[in-house]
């Protein structure tokens, strides 16, 4: 006669209120309270900040500050050549002043309304018997991101470059890098932080020739708390073939800047702590919930505790007449 059905028979396990008590705190301990301290001693439930990659939105506010470091071929002598895109540096620079030529333009390659590439192009006029071998520029830019965080600010990035040898052009690449010393505040109390919307490099800014020099914009800037700067990874420069070989010389200077996803790190907001800590918790929460039951079995078949066990599909059959 064939097997027509089966049932997995079981056993309820009966102990005193002492030992019931005592299974009860291993279960609340090893199944509640362990994955707990456990959840809270890991790194990912009680996150204090988190990264983002976000592409800013980059304008070229048309300043420059610029300075030239130059030498004159019969004397040996060293002299430098200023400029500032504003209407006040000539008469506070003085007898330095240069008038250069500057053109820039942006690209968007993949047309999503933010700028990928910028050019920048500036061309400064020699002055004769004059070779150029350093060059310092300062450029201005609207730097704004608006995803998770809405951050909005005027910043100014240096390009330093210097040459052995005279030099007659160069030609830099880079990228505009973000650079941040805390934390961004996540709030959703306002569109955009706009602390650093302020220009410090401007007609009302602007008071001697001190605040004109490199040296003062960067330290103005560099106090921010967040900035960009310019991170470069290919330059070349063309060596000058004299002072009196081409009328009208100039020193051209060509920057193509990238605009690249930066990472962007901001405190926690309490939706994001509760998701992860909550994560956290349960996964932790079902392992040990599955060993406490597993480990409590053990103990009480194994006769740890004062026990004894019925089955009650036994003592249902007991007293049931078999039928033929």
């Amino acid at each position: 006669m064939g097997v027509q059905y089966t049932k997995p028979i079981s056993r309820d396990y009966e102990c005193s209120g002492a030992s019931w008590f005592v299974l009860s705190l291993f279960t609340l301990g090893v199944g509640w309270v362990l994955p707990f301290v456990v959840a809270f001693l890991t790194t990912y439930f009680w996150m204090k900040e988190f990264t983002y990659y976000e592409q800013a939105d980059v304008t070229f506010l048309n300043k420059v500050a610029l300075n030239i470091q130059c030498q004159d071929v019969n004397t040996n002598a060293r002299s430098e050549l200023t400029w500032a895109s504003l209407p006040e540096a000539e008469e506070l620079i003085g007898v330095n002043f240069v008038n250069p030529f500057l053109s820039h333009y942006a690209e968007d390659i993949d047309d999503d309304d933010k700028v990928d590439r910028l050019y920048l192009d500036i061309s400064v006029p020699l002055p004769e018997s004059t070779v150029a071998l350093s060059v310092d520029v300062v450029y201005f830019f609207q730097w704004e991101i608006n995803d998770a965080i809405k951050l909005s600010m005027e910043t100014a990035a240096h390009l330093s470059q210097s040459s052995p040898v005279p030099m007659s052009s160069l030609q830099v690449n880079g990228d505009l890098e973000f650079q941040q010393r805390g934390l961004l505040v996540l709030s959703p109390f306002y569109d955009y932080q706009e602390i650093y919307n302020n220009s410090l490099f401007d007609g009302f800014t602007i008071k001697s020739p001190v605040d004109v020099q490199i040296p003062s914009i960067l330290q103005a800037y560099g106090s921010r708390n967040e900035s960009a700067h310019i991170k470069t990874f290919a330059n070349s420069w063309t060596p000058d073939r004299g002072p009196f070989a081409v009328l009208g010389r100039t020193l051209d200077i060509s920057l193509l800047l990238r605009n690249v996803k930066q990472p962007i790190t901001h405190s926690a907001d309490v939706p994001q702590l509760l998701k992860f800590g909550l994560i956290q918790y349960f996964t932790f929460w079902y392992i040990f919930t599955s060993l406490a039951s597993f480990l409590k079995r053990i103990i009480i078949e194994g006769g740890f505790v004062n026990s004894y066990g019925s089955c009650p599909e036994l003592d249902a059959l007991k007293n049931k007449k078999r039928v033929y």
